[in-house]
């Protein structure tokens, strides 16, 4: 049977990497670890992702370790490793000990493995990682190979011999013709007519053979033929700082800018939104937040899209490369003018500005953020335009006094993700116009208040992995605008209010992994919006209401490893929507109704593991 492996997705148009990837390839054949090094934008990644996709079947065990440095805690990073060469999964709450770290190096000496390790950038990111073997156990894992990328050498050089080093060259001129073309054009062997030759050269000599740049400027060009247009980005391109100036980013920076400056105001806005706050979120998430504020939210992300600002990653997932982020939030912190967000608690000089400046803050970010000398200075704000609140992981002392005593009437997104906090600030139900709460991985989060009935605007609700959350108040049944309610892993919930019946717009309900709970109120039937309904993993479910039947718009069942459940109701077959069910691990299930062949809808059943 073949390896279910999940490969790391690809570009649309690749130049030179097969070649590339084989030259790696036959150095680790030497080698036990190689570092690949070299600027942002210059392909390292796209690199590691193709060799990737060519040679991880030559190995028994394997895994791509994504973007390590965006990642918050390298203990998720070493789970994932565990998850891929052991196949040992941990909850999100457990932390990896030495004995998961044994079995790592030992399934690396005792099997042939590959590790991809990409965009390593935090000093204390390598030696943590049990992959970096001492010399001795690395002896003993010699068929054993890790591949690692990083922008500075001198994170590597302790873990990786000279003769291991390969630095990422920019593309030669015909390669960079080829992506540039690509781009501008689609079709990578376009012949400009004579009037563009010239001019198409000198901008691909300017991106100075480094793929983002090409990609992101060939695209902000695309179906353009007036000819000044063309010359008006070889002359900002021109006017570009260069790397002497002694930052590495500037030159390519100059680059980018230019796809972001023909934008409308509106989807420079988007833009910069997703370069502080938003990126990695999920589309649907975004448009949600953006509720209101802008008029074609998915028009907009096309727009994005199509100049390759940004791009949509597997799962609906919107990806924006880091140094595309990191232009955005400069152009946010050089320009008075756009300044209208912190995305970092460091930037406490912005509260001494004066009120007017201040009080038109539409987005701020104190992430991680434990102790603010300057919230004597926040107190006093008003910020009447704060659309976009990012709380990760801040202390429950600046999230209380962050809300509290603040008129947040326009608020539409925010994110209280791994906050330490028993109880929600009460200022937080006047959000009036809020869309998205995101709660998950608040850990000590007993119970919501009656008083979230209050959010009569809110589309999405995320409560995965509040560990300690019992039961959800009747209160929710008056969220009428409640899309996505998201209870994954909420491991003491153990019923269901009835009032859950009441969400006329609810189109998805995630219970994936709610152990304790045992059965689901009839009113479940009454959700005729829901589309996506997911019950994996409920150890405990016993049975499903007959009522489950009336959900008509209902496409996607997903009941795996619900190892009590005996039987389904025959209401199951009035389910005309239903494209896809999972019954799999399913072991006491016996049989099926015979109204299951009534499912004219139905394109995929998974049984594995299943008794019938």
């Amino acid at each position: 049977m073949e390896k279910n492996i999940e490969l790391p997705p690809l570009q649309c148009h690749e130049v030179a990497l097969i070649d590339k990837a084989n030259d790696i390839n036959i150095l680790l054949q030497k080698e036990s670890i190689v570092g690949l090094v070299g600027m942002g934008g210059i392909g390292k990644t796209t690199l590691c992702k193709k060799f990737y996709h060519l040679f991880h079947n030559q190995y028994d065990k394997s895994s791509f370790l994504d973007d390590v440095n965006s990642k918050d805690n390298i203990n998720d990073v070493i789970k994932q490793l565990l998850h891929d060469l052991c196949g040992e999964r941990l909850c999100k709450e457990e932390n990896v000990n030495q004995e998961h770290l044994d079995k790592i190096k030992q399934c690396m000496i005792l099997k042939k493995v590959l590790v991809v390790v990409d965009n390593v950038g935090k000093a204390e990111c390598l030696p943590s990682l049990p992959i970096l073997m001492d010399k001795s156990t690395r002896n003993l894992a010699s068929k054993s190979k890790v591949l690692v990328n990083c922008r500075n050498w001198q994170l590597l050089k302790s873990h990786v011999s000279e003769d291991g080093k390969v630095v990422m060259k920019s593309l030669e001129e015909k390669q960079a013709k080829e992506l540039f073309m690509f781009h501008a054009f689609g079709n990578a062997n376009h012949v400009p007519t004579k009037n563009f030759n010239d001019i198409c050269m000198n901008n691909i000599k300017a991106c100075g053979g480094l793929p983002l740049s090409l990609k992101v400027l060939g695209s902000s060009l695309y179906n353009t033929k007036e000819l000044e247009n063309w010359e008006s980005a070889l002359s900002t391109l021109k006017s570009g700082k260069s790397l002497t100036g002694g930052d590495d980013n500037e030159e390519l920076w100059s680059t980018l800018k230019i796809s972001y400056d023909p934008l409308e105001e509106e989807y420079k806005n988007m833009f910069l939104d997703i370069a502080c706050f938003l990126g990695g979120l999920k589309i649907s998430t975004i448009c949600r937040a953006w509720s209101g504020d802008y008029s074609h939210p998915k028009f907009g992300l096309k727009i994005l899209q199509d100049r390759s600002l940004i791009e949509e990653a597997k799962g609906g997932i919107l990806y924006i490369h880091d140094q595309l982020r990191d232009m955005g939030r400069k152009i946010t912190t050089d320009s008075p003018i756009v300044n209208r967000f912190v995305w970092n608690s460091n930037q406490s000089n912005f509260f001494s500005q004066k009120d007017e400046v201040v009080e038109h803050l539409q987005g701020i970010s104190l992430k991680n953020c434990e102790n603010l000398p300057f919230l004597s200075q926040i107190e006093s704000k008003g910020f009447w335009d704060l659309r976009l609140m990012d709380l990760t992981e801040a202390s429950p002392t600046i999230v209380e006094h962050f809300i509290q005593k603040r008129n947040l009437n326009n608020v539409k997104w925010v994110c209280l993700k791994k906050c330490m906090i028993q109880k929600l600030p009460s200022n937080l139900f006047s959000c009036s116009q809020l869309r998205m709460l995101d709660l998950a991985e608040c850990q000590k989060l007993e119970k919501l208040p009656l008083s979230i009935g209050q959010l009569n605007a809110l589309q999405e609700l995320d409560l995965s992995c509040c560990y300690e959350l019992k039961e959800l108040p009747s209160s929710i049944g008056q969220l009428n605008a409640l899309q996505e309610l998201i209870l994954s892993r909420c491991f003491n919930l153990k019923e269901l209010p009835s009032s859950i019946g009441q969400l006329n717009a609810l189109q998805k309900l995630d219970l994936d992994e709610c152990s304790n709970l045992k059965e689901l109120p009839s009113s479940i039937g009454q959700l005729n919006a829901l589309q996506e309904f997911i019950l994996s993993r409920c150890f405990n479910l016993k049975e499903l209401p007959s009522s489950i039947g009336q959900l008509n718009a209902l496409q996607k069942l997903d009941l795996d490893k619900c190892f009590e459940l005996k039987e389904l109701p025959s209401s199951i077959g009035q389910l005309n929507a239903l494209q896809e069910l999972d019954l799999s691990r399913c072991f006491n299930l016996k049989e099926l109704p015979s109204s299951i062949g009534q499912l004219n809808a139905l394109q995929n059943l998974f049984c594995q593991g299943a008794p019938i």
